[in-house]
């Protein structure tokens, strides 16, 4: 006997299969496009654009300073300086393993999918 052929609680024989929803399409529905917009909100235009180039750099380096500070040709102390700045905007630690990079990562990834 499969775990499918068990009744339900309600006395129904087998509960029909609903597809289970893909990441992306969890991650298209309206409510997350509205929660990704207001995360995101504290770095848009009218803040320091640097700030969000900056974070936006630093997950394509893989959250690594030194290598962010590289690819955007500034210090490394100026990459320290911005995720600082990021973390009070955001109210998020950034510091790994933290949640708060997560949250920027699918943020990021929500916002961007929805232009």
């Amino acid at each position: 006997m499969a775990i499918t052929d068990l009744p339900l609680p309600d006395g129904n024989a087998v509960a029909e299969h609903v597809p289970t929803p893909s990441v992306d399409s969890l991650l298209s529905t309206e409510a997350a496009i509205t929660w990704a917009h207001a995360f995101l909100q504290p770095l848009q235009p009218g803040t320091d654009r640097t700030v969000h180039q900056t974070l936006r750099a630093w997950i394509e380096a893989g959250i690594d300073a030194q290598r962010t500070a590289q690819n955007l040709g500034i210090s490394r102390t100026t990459v320290r300086a911005h995720l600082r700045t990021a973390e009070q905007r955001l109210k998020r630690s950034l510091q790994p393993p933290g949640p708060g990079i997560h949250e920027l990562v699918h943020a990021f990834r929500i916002a961007d999918r929805a232009q």
